[in-house]
């Protein structure tokens, strides 16, 4: 387990609702990482999740910061699995992807929130019913995906950020875990 973090808490929306924080209870979050074995070369996950990671390590050393979206859980169907990621700038440039393209909009600006300093935040969208034609979305798959942004600076690239670049240069294959603990727990 690699150290502890306190952030503010974002709670998910129930469908058909907004992104909006509620409440400001306190999350711990803690982040570990699993070596897991992959039989085949590389994927297109390994690869753009090096490419995300060589981008964060170049615009922190260069004294920025960046957002990091993953998908951390799905049920049912959808374009992307967990650990898919979006990285979002602070200049609002992205690159990699949490959908098939009908998330990334949305995700971007509540990253842009947290990179302004609103707290790391849980986004919940539901894609089981009509409802996502109201906020645009346009899903077109029956099922839910859960996105956790979080802001990357230097003392996670230090920590985490540094251990996942160093096993996905290596070709290791690995799972970051972000253990997410708060008061509905």
């Amino acid at each position: 387990i690699q150290g502890r973090l306190f952030v503010g808490c974002q709670s998910m929306r129930p469908a058909g609702a907004s992104n909006q924080r509620i409440g400001a209870p306190r999350l711990e979050s803690e982040t570990a990482l699993v070596r897991i074995r992959s039989p085949g070369g590389p994927v297109k996950h390994w690869v753009e999740t090096a490419a995300i990671l060589d981008r964060l390590s170049s615009l922190v050393a260069g004294g920025n910061c960046a957002a990091l979206a993953t998908v951390v859980r799905i049920s049912g169907s959808a374009y992307r699995r967990p650990g898919a990621k979006l990285l979002i700038e602070e200049s609002g440039v992205t690159q990699g992807g949490v959908s098939g393209g009908c998330l990334e909009a949305d995700v971007r600006g509540q990253a842009l929130k947290v990179l302004r300093g609103a707290a790391p935040r849980m986004l919940h969208y539901e894609t089981s019913s009509d409802e996502e034609t109201l906020w645009g979305l346009g899903l077109g798959c029956e099922g839910a995906v859960d996105v956790y942004v979080q802001r990357v600076d230097p003392a996670w690239m230090e920590g985490p950020g540094k251990q996942m670049r160093e096993l996905a240069s290596a070709g290791v294959p690995f799972a970051p875990i972000t253990l997410v603990r708060g008061p509905l727990e």
